[in-house]
């Protein structure tokens, strides 16, 4: 049989990607907006939350039990870092690949207070994290869309949309339960643009199992998505 509308859909899923990565790019950003309850500030070059439903999806989706420890990978605008402190929890790191991502978090992180609790850090996903350190809650808000893995000459921006190959996500699902404290979990946000069938297999490769957590589904320009959480655990019987 031959998968040619598949591989249709694969390019256009990530070409549309890129091309809201390029809109975002071209246009001014608003220097703050509302998500959560709480007003951001918004960085040029960085994740727009207010252009896409994925931030707060996750947002309402991620539990952050009080004085837990977190680290989010990919961190944006901090929106989600910050709002696991506003909520309580003690102490939060993030990274993020982009020096503009950085400097958004600590801004929004100063906005509200919590700078203090905040340790921001640029790496390419956990290049940025010590060999020992572990939390109760690891968290990447993937880039769930595939492009080809040969893909080249993209941004930083738009490797917050793309995931050429799957490489991040392969990084992830080997290191992240690594970062993970005793009783700690490790949760992946993903999105049906995505993969799902890749991605349950570079799980499986590296011993990891992607458990459904939670979901919510939002009706986009072109149809309904799903975002949700999947807990990352070692297969039943091992």
């Amino acid at each position: 049989m031959s998968n040619a509308g598949g591989e249709e859909r694969e390019l256009a899923d990530y070409r549309r990607s890129l091309m809201r990565s390029r809109e975002a790019a071209r246009q001014e950003p608003n220097p703050t907006f509302m998500l959560g309850g709480y007003r951001w500030s918004q960085f040029a070059g960085v994740f727009p939350p207010e252009r896409s439903p994925s931030t707060g999806a996750f947002l309402k989706l991620l539990e952050v039990p009080g004085n837990a420890s977190v680290l989010e990978i990919g961190c944006g605008t901090g929106v989600i870092s910050v709002h696991a402190l506003l909520r309580g929890a003690a102490h939060v790191v993030a990274t993020d690949l982009s020096a503009e991502a950085v400097a958004n978090t600590l801004d929004n992180a100063a906005r509200h207070g919590v700078e203090d609790r905040l340790d921001v850090r640029q790496g390419n996903m956990f290049s940025a994290i010590r060999e020992h350190e572990a939390f109760d809650i690891v968290f990447w808000h993937s880039s769930f869309v595939k492009a080809p893995s040969t893909l080249t000459g993209l941004t930083d921006l738009d490797l917050a949309y793309v995931d050429p190959g799957y490489r991040s996500h392969l990084a992830f699902l080997s290191t992240a339960l690594q970062h993970t404290n005793g009783g700690g979990v490790a949760f992946l946000g993903f999105s049906s643009r995505g993969d799902r069938q890749l991605l349950d297999e570079l799980a499986a490769d590296n011993g990891v199992a992607l458990n459904p957590y939670d979901q919510t589904t939002v009706l986009e320009d072109d149809g309904e998505v799903k975002y949700e959480l999947l807990k990352l655990e070692e297969p039943a019987g091992r």
